[in-house]
């Protein structure tokens, strides 16, 4: 089995599904960079994607939920002539959310760890060399749900490992998301 199929096979099997849990699809861009690094010259963002799905469960009547997420991730860099950082990731992070309950609009902000899996990395169209295929971060951001169906996100992903020991440069993410609740 791959890693992806037995990635997404083991998120499923731990997620615990009950009434009371909430699926949403998101899908979204993402504005990607990378820190400084000596082995990478000051970079641009890239444009790339974001989709996945999550799941809400609510606890302290409704104010609080926890929210494990399942999301495929496109980050990087622009790098001038020395061409282009592309990372293909799937990202699990797992947040706390405190909703703001508004009758018809909920505001909310939300936080957490997150775990980072490469699926691929490209430097300047050649294979990253040694890259780490696990990294770890964190992620802050804030939502409003419409009407029980519609959310819009803003987050900040920043991760804390660096792409490997001759790229010292760590990850940044901005994704702007709109999911669907079922």
């Amino acid at each position: 089995m791959s890693r992806i199929a037995t990635l997404v096979l083991l998120a499923a099997v731990a997620l615990p599904l009950s009434a009371d849990a909430q699926l949403t699809l998101k899908a979204g861009g993402s504005f990607a960079s990378t820190t400084d690094s000596e082995g990478l010259p000051e970079g641009d963002t890239r444009l790339g994607a974001a989709v996945g799905l999550g799941f809400g469960f609510q606890f302290g009547e409704g104010k609080f939920a926890l929210h494990p997420e399942l999301l495929y991730v496109q980050k990087g860099g622009k790098f001038g002539d020395a061409g282009t950082l592309r990372i293909d990731e799937l990202d699990f992070p797992l947040l706390i959310q405190f909703n703001v309950p508004i009758k018809l609009f909920t505001p909310y902000l939300y936080g957490g760890p997150q775990a980072e899996f490469e699926l691929k990395c490209m430097a300047a169209g050649d294979d990253c060399v040694n890259s780490e295929s696990v990294r770890w971060g964190a992620v802050a951001g804030l939502g409003f749900r419409v009407f029980e169906l519609v959310t819009l996100e803003g987050r900040y992903n920043w991760t804390f490992s660096e792409l490997s020991e001759e790229l010292s440069a760590e990850p940044r993410t901005i994704l702007v998301l709109l999911g669907l609740d079922f």
